[in-house]
């Protein structure tokens, strides 16, 4: 492998990488949309040995991926899958962290359009300035009182909030929709049986 690579040209191996690169992002987009249809619908469950299982065990003992970690990809390629194609959702999952999700589209139209005018993906110098230009200001001496820091404060924890009550009610809709087996479980075998009575 190495013979023949030295006698291709730095541009074609740069080139073949780059290539790979978008493919391997193209099938994680796939791997993602998959596992999460195999969540939401609990199909996992058909998997031999995943019946009882929650899919946090099926997500790591199948695919080695923990639970977190497949949460972040899918939300990047969810909202944004042709960023996260060309850039990695790493990339995008940076930006959201650093300036919210609200001004993550800016972020990555900025990016694009630096993407478009280089025709390759813009340095990590451009893309940490593009961040800076976007994040929040940093709480400190100069910051902690002006009515910007508290609206992004403000508009931050809404965001949180409601991530929070979504993740609630996904919840709430999966134990209901767990509650039939577990009472026909309990009404199978009732957890405390009368057991011999000691003597006095």
């Amino acid at each position: 492998m190495e013979k023949k690579e030295k006698k291709e040209k730095v541009d074609v191996i740069v080139k073949r990488i780059i290539s790979g690169y978008k493919e391997v992002n193209s099938n994680l987009n796939q791997v993602m949309s998959d596992l999460h249809y195999l969540e939401k619908t609990n199909r996992y469950r058909e998997y031999g040995g995943y019946q009882k299982q929650e899919f946090k065990v099926f997500l790591w003992e199948v695919c080695h991926i923990p639970y977190n970690r497949y949460r972040e990809l899918w939300s990047a390629f969810q909202f944004f899958p042709k960023e996260s194609e060309m850039f990695g959702p790493h990339v995008v999952q940076t930006v959201k962290q650093a300036v919210g999700a609200g001004k993550t589209p800016k972020v990555l139209k900025e990016i694009k359009g630096e993407y478009d005018r280089i025709k390759k993906i813009p340095t990590r110098q451009f893309i940490n300035q593009t961040i800076e230009k976007y994040a929040p200001p940093q709480k400190g001496k100069d910051t902690d009182d002006t009515k910007a820091y508290w609206r992004d404060r403000a508009l931050s924890f809404e965001k949180k909030w409601k991530a929070a009550e979504k993740e609630l009610a996904d919840l709430r809709v999966q134990l209901e929709r767990n509650k039939p087996f577990v009472e026909a479980y309990l009404t199978a075998r009732p957890i405390f049986q009368e057991g011999p009575r000691l003597s006095a």
